[in-house]
This record gives C-alpha cells, structure tokens and sequence, in this order.
C-alpha cells in the first residue's frame, strides 16, 4: 500500500507514521503545491492525504482507497469527482482548541483589550476611573450566544460559554437537538430571530452554496447592539462586504475574525487577507487561521489517519466518514436526509427434535431471529430485514440484546450506508458491530453477528429491488450467477426406535423430492452398525447417485482413522467431521489416510479459524470440501473474505458448500459461484428448507426472483417474523 501525503504538518510526523504504519505500506510526501508531482504520483496510490481533490486527480487515480483530508473543511474537494469505491474521511480533533479560541477573543472584544493594550503603550489610561470618556466594561457572565453549527466545534464552544454562565443557542439545519451542550436548538430557519437576542455570535458552519453568505447585511442589521461576531468557519459564510461595513459604522461592536477571503498562494506566506482595510479598525482582532492550530489538534488528526489506515485493511469502520454523493449533494444545497435502520427486534425460537447426531441431541435447540426496520418505503409499506442464526448453534440473544443490537441504533445512519448514500452496506454495518471486541472466542459472538448480517443483507436487496444473490453477484462477480444451485438432502439422523428400514424409507422421500445426493450421520451407532447403514442407503441409491456421510466432529485420532479406512471401499462423496474441527493435525492425518473426499468446516466460525485449517489439516484443494456456514461465522461479509482468503491458497469457491440448509446459504451459493448447498427437507424447521413450492429437479434448485431473500414465501418461516 501506497501513502501520499500533500499536508505540510503532517511532515513533521514522518518518523513517527513510517514506525507505526503495517509492514509493506510505503509513505511519500509532495507539497501541496507540487500539482505536477501530486499528478506523476496519483497511478500507483492507494491512500491520499490532501484537502484537496479535483477532476485532475481523479483521472489520474488507478488503485486509490481512501482520501483522507487533513482537516475539517471540504471546500476544496470536488465530491463530484470522488470515484466509485473510494471512502473519503475528514479530521477533527480540533474542537476544544477552536473553543479556547472562541472565549478568548470574545472577552477580548468586549473587555476591548487590544484597544486599551494599545492605548496604555502610547500612555493613554483607557479606563472609567482616569478617563470618564471611557465606558464600563461587561462581563461575559449572563450573556446569550448564538452559535451557528452544532456539529465537534459548535458543542464544544457550547461547553466553555456555560462554563462561563452563558446561555447557548445551537443553529442547525433542522433544530433537532445534539445533545446538552446547548440550551436550546433552533433551525436556521429562524436565524433572524435569534439574532437580536444574542450577545456573541460565533459562526462555526462548513462552507457551502447553503452556508455562504448565511450573514449578510440583513443578518448584521439584525444583531442586538453592542454585539460581537467571531468567525472560526470560513470567511465567505459571512459576506465580505455587509462585515466591513457593519464594523466601520459601529453597527457591530466588533469582530473576531480567523478565517478569511484571501489566501497565501502555495509556497508564500504574504497575503492581504480582504479587499476591504479591515487592518484599519480597531474593533477587529484579526488571526491569520489559527484558531484550530494546536498541537493536540495534530496529535489527534494523526491519531484518526494511522487508525483509518489500519481500520481500511482490517476491514474495520473508518473514523470520521462521509459519504461523497449525500457531500455533494449538501453542497449543491440539496438536502437528503440519509435512510436510516428504525428499530431492530429479536426472539430465541424453539427448534426442538428429537433427532441426534453422533455428538449432541436437539431437544432444548433454539435459534434467534431479528428484524431490522428501516424507514425506506417499498410497495408502500417500510423495508424489513430478517435474519436468523443457523442450526446446531443455541440463541444469541443476550449478546444480540447488550452488544450488537445497540451499536446499530446508536450508529450515525451515514455510517451504514454504500457509497450511493442510498442503501445499506453490511460490510460497512459489520466493523461497527464488532466495535470493542477483542480477538478471539468464536462461536456464540460469530452467530448473533451472522444473524444481523443476514437481515441487513435481506433489507439491501429489498431496497435494491433484487434477490439477494443478483445483488452479490452484481457486487463481486461482475454480474455472474449460477441459475440453478446444486443441493443434497442431509438426514440419516439416529431416532429412538429408527431401524434400517426407517432410514431407507426416510431416503426415500428425498429421492422422491428430486434429490440425488443424501446424507446420513455416523458415529451414534458402533462402526459395524454404521457399515450396515451405509451399505443399506448405498443399495438404495444405486450408481448415478451420490451418498455423503458425517461423523459431526465425534471421533478421536484412532476412530477416525479406523472409519478412513473402513469407508474407503465405498463411493461416498465424502467423509465428514471426522474429529474435533480445531484438531488440524487428526484432520490432515485422516486426509492422507481417506480415498475419499473429507468435508469440513461447519464448526469453525471465523477468517483466522478457516486460514488455520487451510495452513495446517493438509486438505486438498482439488478433492476436499469446506462447509462454513455464514450465518454462524460473523454473517456473508466475513465468508466473502474467507473466499478471498481461500483463492489466495488455491482453493475454488466450486468447492466450498455451506453448512445450514436454509434460504441465505443457497443465495450465497447461486451468487457467489459455490458448489452448491446443503438441505434440510424434513428437519429444523421452521429455518431449514427453501421457498415453499420450490421443486427440486434432478439434484438442482432454482431460486425465486424476488426482492431479498425471499423469507416471506416460506410460510412457516414468515409466521417467526410476523410479531417481530
């Protein structure tokens, strides 16, 4: 990775950010007004630190991620020009610093005290009891100030005028209240009525076609009198003009002025900050931007850089994120109110049998299920999402309900959304999920992270208005899709009573159904008893169909390996979980020793799980099969990196089939290329199964092409979600 930074301080934290970046990442610097030098370098880029960004650059960009600006401002960025896929964050940092400035300047204004520091050098007492011309000074204390912008530096300039007893009224767009940093919240709507009520004026908004010339004439002529205005934004939010005017009349009292109409070129540091003498008036202080130049603000903007670095690779949310087309909108004074997730809802749901395996039972089983509510309207009714965790694992609710669930709701809606400003992204949604937890400890955070990530993939093709394999397939395989989707019946499993003919009349049924690969369980029974089982489904079967056989993970090193050898004289299509899923070293033993595919992966719930089983169990890429289930390890977002992971070791999507048997996982399987998907015709219901009235021909199923995943058309299923 490629970092080029264009920000002049920034340099003074070359050692520092070359020490602390991830191995392989490389840092170059240009100064901002090399634009030739920017150009040359733009191709082979990854991560831009610049305030600024045009059509130039954009053309110029190949491999560009991030574009981190090195402050507040936007004013600069060409939102237009930002390509597709590349995240754009500003900094901050500088809140408490901009407050301290606002306070001094504003009991500098009204104690006069550049006026009297001047008058008292030239030998002039400047003060009530030498000279009665001279006016009694006010005190802060008691006064209104009216601040313009409630975002970091409105509230805090917020904090430090109540420190000091004044009242605080935040302007907004829309006069919805940010917490208690203000008194009272109004929208900017009623700007002039605010004004002749406010003692200070502190303008505190970005810059854009809405905010400039917010403070024109009509606004200064509003203001209470004495009153005093300080500008930390940008100098046109005020227009030029009606200020100088103000403060030469005496109609304003005085001005603190920061930011300004004039810049310095690149390289120089000479400039006359307006077109108007505002050197020449005495109630003016004048500072040449420095409100916010601190070296806590730096320290802190570094602090987000190196963290968005790390964060992008990681796959983790990015601090301080916008989205560039809600941006530039704003700008164009369009205003958009970003979709947003309304209500989540969850409920543990009982999926008791009284079905066994070789290892557990399923007559306390339980499954969660959620709904996530959002305020986009299809066919006139609100988006839902549902998502449910898979079998074999019990409800997550507590952890849905103290962890994952709230930092969903107390998230900025932006920070869900793609790069449209219209849809939720799930991959953008999952980093915040997982925000504050440590590595590590898989298998019960892996589901209640699966089970949200399934209703947040359901409600992004709903408002997409596609099934959820299209919008994966559109999303990472260019469009590609496999129209019908492989699919065996797993069954076989050990009832009370069940004899050999029960599991030969229950195989039966599937075959009946149009399957033509089934699974039974191993393990329950002694390894003869199993023999007899498989040799019984085998006859049934016949040559041109296929039998799978799983052992759920029961058996130790010298029962696996008796199994391997035992199962190599028949044609099965594999050996499953043969041993514990994290025994790596029994895993690659029994490879070596099977003539048979082994499957496995079911019951490993992470990315670092499936690495280490790829690095250590010696399975081959060319015969084996992998069977992570999405919706118990962290949801479709992180299998999408497990098959990324799994590309990079010379493994195919064609021969991962995930593990669950229900309606997500076959989505996955037509969009993201898998082998197929495995089914549960007769079992763990209500979650097991597909759409009702899907038939299944010659071994293969075609998925329903509705919006989602298409939960609504299985009935028994829908009727969990109706309360919800």
């Amino acid at each position: 990775m490629h970092i080029l930074n264009t920000f002049q301080i920034f340099r003074r934290y070359a050692p520092m950010m070359r020490e602390r970046l991830p191995e392989g990442y490389t840092l170059d610097f240009r100064s901002q007004e090399n634009e030739s030098g920017i150009l040359d370098l733009l191709p082979g880029i990854d991560i831009l630190i610049s305030y600024r960004f045009t059509r130039d650059y954009a053309a110029r960009c190949r491999r560009l991620r991030l574009l981190h600006t090195p402050g507040a401002g936007l004013d600069k960025v060409d939102l237009t020009a930002i390509p597709p896929g590349v995240r754009l964050c500003q900094s901050f940092g500088h809140g408490v610093s901009i407050a301290e400035h606002v306070i001094m300047a504003s009991i500098a204004l009204m104690r006069r005290l550049f006026v009297v520091d001047r008058s008292l050098r030239n030998g002039t007492w400047l003060a009530p009891q030498f000279n009665p011309d001279a006016g009694l000074l006010e005190p802060l204390s008691g006064k209104t100030a009216a601040i313009l912008g409630t975002g970091e530096i409105g509230r805090a300039v917020a904090d430090k005028f109540r420190a000091f007893g004044v009242h605080t009224v935040g302007i907004n767009r829309t006069g919805r209240s940010v917490g208690d940093s203000f008194d009272e919240t109004r929208p900017v709507s009623d700007l002039l009525r605010v004004l002749p009520a406010a003692d200070v004026v502190v303008v505190a908004v970005p810059l854009d076609s809405t905010t400039r010339g917010l403070i024109g004439e009509r606004g200064l002529n509003a203001m209470k009198t004495p009153a005093y205005l300080v500008n930390v934004a940008r100098g046109p939010v005020v227009d030029e003009e009606a200020l100088f005017r103000a403060l030469s009349s005496g109609r304003l009292a005085g001005a603190a002025i920061d930011v300004w109409y004039n810049y310095p070129p690149p390289g120089s540091s000479a400039q006359c900050p307006s077109r108007f003498p505002f050197a020449d008036l005495e109630n003016v202080i004048m500072t040449p931007h420095i409100s916010g130049v601190a070296k806590t603000t730096f320290d802190n903007r570094i602090e987000d850089l190196l963290f968005n670095i790390e964060a992008l690779a990681a796959g983790r949310a990015l601090r301080n994120e916008v989205i560039p087309r809600l941006q530039a909108d704003r700008h164009k004074g369009v205003t958009r109110v970003p979709m947003r997730i309304t209500a989540i809802r969850d409920q543990a749901v009982a999926i008791r049998s009284e079905i066994r395996n070789a290892y557990i039972d399923f007559s306390e089983m339980t499954a969660s299920a959620v709904a996530v509510h959002t305020d986009v309207i299809r066919d006139g009714r609100p988006v839902v999402g549902y998502g449910f965790n898979s079998n074999g694992r019990y409800s997550q609710s507590g952890i849905l309900r103290d962890r994952m669930i709230p930092r969903l709701l107390r998230a900025d809606p932006v920070q869900l959304l793609d790069e449209t400003g219209e849809n939720i992204d799930p991959a953008r949604a999952w980093p915040i999920m997982m925000a504050n937890e440590k590595p590590g400890g898989h298998g019960e955070r892996s589901a209640a992270v699966g089970t949200l990530d399934m209703a947040l993939w359901d409600a992004a093709a709903k408002i997409a208005g596609k099934p959820l394999y299209r919008l994966l397939a559109d999303r990472y395989r260019n469009g590609a899709f496999d129209e019908e989707v492989y699919v065996y019946a797993a069954g076989g499993y050990y009832y009370p009573g069940k004899d050999i003919q029960g599991l030969t009349e229950e195989m039966r049924r599937y075959l009946d159904m149009g399957y033509d690969a089934v699974k039974i369980k191993i393990g329950g029974a002694p390894l003869a008893d199993d023999l007899r089982r498989i040799e019984a489904v085998l006859e049934l079967l016949g040559p041109d169909r296929q039998l799978a056989v799983d052992a759920n993970g029961r058996f130790d090193r010298s029962t696996a390996l008796a199994y391997a050898e035992a199962l190599n004289q028949y044609p099965l299509k594999w050996y499953e979980e043969p041993c514990d899923p994290l025994d790596f070293e029994v895993h690659a033993e029994v490879a070596a020793a099977s003539k048979i595919p082994v499957a496995t992966g079911e019951n490993l719930f992470s990315l670092q799980d499936a690495l280490n089983l790829v690095r250590y169990a010696r399975l081959r890429p060319e015969r084996d099969f992998l069977q992570f289930d999405p919706a118990l390890s962290y949801g479709t977002v992180e299998y999408i990196r497990i098959l990324d992971m799994l590309a990079k070791h010379g493994w195919s999507s064609r021969r991962c089939i995930p593990h669950g048997g229900h309606q997500m996982a076959l989505h996955l399987a037509a969009g993201l290329g898998l082998h197929g998907n495995e089914s549960y015709p007769g079992v763990f219901q209500p979650f097991g199964g597909f759409a009702d009235g899907l038939p299944v021909r010659r071994g293969k199923i075609r998925l329903p092409d509705v919006p989602g995943i298409g939960i609504e058309l299985k009935q028994n299923l829908f009727e969990v979600f109706r309360d919800l």
